[in-house]
């Protein structure tokens, strides 16, 4: 698995052999590659909850970048306005 996404990365690239950053590289690819087959062996409704795991990890990686921004928003919202 590892060598196939190295030559992958290697076509990809225009490169005429695998080089070491090739290689390190590789190795996401090869453990996605490796996980996508994985969960493909899963009986379908394992895959549906797999698959909601992913969304939600996603999303909740999208909220807390977002973090500073909401924590601000949210100051300024509670914030007593002064009347003139």
């Amino acid at each position: 698995m590892m060598l196939e996404a190295a030559t992958e990365l290697v076509t990809e690239r225009g490169h005429t052999v695998v080089r070491d950053t090739d290689v390190d590289d590789a190795y996401g690819r090869a453990r996605h590659k490796s996980r996508i087959g994985n969960v493909q062996s899963l009986p379908y409704h394992q895959q549906v909850r797999y698959a909601l795991l992913e969304r939600l990890i996603e999303d909740a990686q999208k909220i807390h970048q977002q973090r500073p921004i909401l924590q601000e928003t949210l100051a300024t919202a509670t914030q007593p306005r002064c009347e003139a």
